[in-house]
């Protein structure tokens, strides 16, 4: 994403993801799994 758009908020805004994704992987993938499987994950 970085350097595709002219406004400033574009590219900020991912940074937060861009940065727990890769640190929770494991976390992401667990919740996902349960919902897909109808499970009631706590938000």
């Amino acid at each position: 994403m970085a350097g595709r758009t002219i406004c400033a908020h574009g590219e900020a805004v991912a940074w937060p993801v861009q940065s727990a994704v890769p640190k929770f992987k494991d976390e992401y993938l667990e919740s996902i799994r349960k919902r897909q499987q109808g499970e009631a994950v706590p938000r």
